[in-house]
């Protein structure tokens, strides 16, 4: 309730001002209804989520204990089945990672009030998004405006496109291969992803930064 009443009140501002209005991390039907709404009467907002609202829910507390903990929360079976579905029909327009790179030993806390909120996000963010690509659920296309082209456009970054005078920061995907994502094979400085254990479509290839091949794996040609 919470959720859906800030973005209502939001869009009211919105309404009133005329400024552009972008909403962080939104994980409900409600709220994402909410948006629809609003860029239908032609104001300027728009709104991200998070891989973790449409592939966990708040069922997998028991296995997940500390490391379920985020802002906002994860929501029931129903809600993470709407927000795919919302992604589908193009109301998302950039998916984040809130990317909170917690030690494993600070998410483990006894209590849970204890335990800080995130987890991290940026190493399984452009697979989580394409696996909605090659279940049909997204266009090509809409891969890229989600994981970059259109945060470029919103946020005036000179990314999100391969063309002259873009950085070239850009990730390689192999289409035909698959990815088992295990917490020992995360990159970031807490080793653990909230999707261990989960099998999706394509693999990474290759990452360039900056024009710079950084990462090879698979024997992806330089």
């Amino acid at each position: 309730e919470s959720e859906v009443e800030g973005i209502r009140r939001a869009i009211q501002v919105c309404r009133d001002t005329r400024a552009p209005t972008h909403f962080c991390h939104v994980s409900t039907r409600g709220g994402l209804e909410l948006i629809a709404d609003a860029k239908a009467e032609g104001l300027p907002v728009t709104c991200e989520t998070c891989p973790h609202y449409w592939r966990l829910n708040n069922d997998q507390f028991g296995k997940l204990r500390g490391r379920s903990k985020m802002n906002p929360a994860l929501r029931s079976q129903f809600e993470m089945s709407w927000v795919e579905e919302l992604i589908s029909q193009g109301v998302v327009d950039v998916i984040a990672t809130d990317h909170a790179p917690h030690e494993p030993e600070k998410k483990a806390k006894e209590d849970y009030d204890q335990c800080p909120s995130g987890v991290p996000g940026v190493q399984t963010l452009a697979l989580m998004v394409y696996e909605l690509k090659a279940r049909g659920r997204i266009s090509a296309q809409r891969f890229i405006d989600l994981t970059s082209g259109n945060a470029a456009r919103i946020f005036g970054l000179n990314k999100g496109a391969l063309s002259a005078g873009k950085d070239a920061d850009i990730i390689l995907i192999d289409q035909n291969g698959a990815t088992c994502f295990e917490d020992a094979k995360m990159q970031s400085k807490c080793g653990w992803t909230p999707f261990h254990g989960a099998l999706v479509n394509g693999s990474i290839a290759a990452v360039v930064l900056g024009g710079k091949v950084v990462k090879e794996l698979n024997g992806a040609p330089s």
